[in-house]
């Protein structure tokens, strides 16, 4: 039952907002616009406290690397190392 449960939450990310932590524990995101969609991702990621970033609005529309301005966390870390570990495909 608790690892039914841990799957459950660990796979309760969408699979876009899953990538786009992936990316950024990468630390090399690359090329992004910042549109509302993106905005939602990272004020979600980061109120459950798993990147930091000092203002989503403040971060320019376009860029060559998205992880300039978002660092992952620990517990961001953590999640992914997790998500990884039940699922080491990305499937």
């Amino acid at each position: 039952m608790n690892e039914r449960v841990a799957r459950a939450f660990l796979t309760s990310m969408s699979e876009p907002m899953w990538r786009n932590l992936a990316k950024l524990g990468g630390g090399n995101f690359g090329h992004y616009v910042r549109n509302r969609g993106l905005e939602r991702e990272l004020r979600y990621l980061r109120d459950i406290g798993y990147i930091d970033v000092q203002s989503v609005t403040q971060i320019p529309e376009e860029g060559d690397n998205l992880s300039d301005w978002v660092r992952i966390t620990k517990t961001g870390r953590e999640f992914i190392a997790l998500r990884k570990e039940i699922d080491p495909h990305g499937q």
